[in-house]
């Protein structure tokens, strides 16, 4: 998942210019995709550990929360947005 890392102002960062572009395509492309199951590539980003205890047994439903992803974009792209607001 994409976090907004850093505490300068967007056009501050001239080693990577297009970087508030990036952000925003990356939010909405993310919007839009389609899955049955979500994990992320760290474990804290989908409640891995929550979710599945060491002994439990398999159960790929706990991974299909679609809500849980959508909900996590939206506060990710509200993040984005503050940001922007605080730039101006």
């Amino acid at each position: 998942m994409p976090t907004i890392i850093i505490d300068k102002k967007f056009s501050e960062v001239a080693a990577y210019p297009t970087i508030q572009k990036d952000y925003e395509y990356t939010l909405k492309e993310m919007k839009k995709l389609d899955f049955d199951i979500w994990v992320a590539s760290h474990a804290s980003q989908f409640d891995l550990h929550e979710k599945h205890k060491p002994k439990d047994q398999y159960n790929p439903d706990v991974f299909m929360n679609k809500k849980e992803y959508t909900d996590e974009i939206d506060s990710l792209e509200k993040d984005y947005n503050k940001k922007l607001s605080e730039q101006k």
